[in-house]
């Protein structure tokens, strides 16, 4: 026997694969990314010095931004009064599975942590 999928079913479907393909973003989307993630970014800082502990945001970077990517970066990033490292790594190393950093540049990363605290 076979199973019938409603229409509403289908078309989440198709959307949810469209959004995959096709990773479209509105400005007003955008922008309220932006803002959220600097909120987070400062609310976790806060939070991180009434512990007594110092926050550091680390981005990984992997070759040469694009100019999207840098646009990005700076919107969210600047004037934030939180520590920021913006570690250049080898674009080759990422898991082959996927876009996240290997081994190689996890201790990259760490290499660099380490020598944020240590000043």
């Amino acid at each position: 026997m076979r199973r019938l999928i409603s229409f509403s079913a289908q078309q989440w479907r198709v959307q949810a694969l469209l959004g995959l393909m096709v990773p479209y973003r509105s400005q007003a989307t955008i922008d309220t990314g932006v803002q959220l993630t600097r909120q987070l970014f400062t609310a976790t800082a806060a939070l991180a010095h009434a512990r007594g502990a110092t926050p550091l945001v680390i981005v990984p970077q992997f070759g040469v931004e694009s100019a999207p990517e840098l646009e990005l970066r700076q919107r969210i990033l600047s004037d934030l009064d939180v520590p920021v490292a913006v570690i250049p790594l080898d674009p080759a190393w990422r898991l082959p599975w996927d876009r996240h950093p290997d081994a190689r540049a996890a201790h990259a990363m760490a290499v660099e942590i380490a020598a944020r605290i240590a000043r």
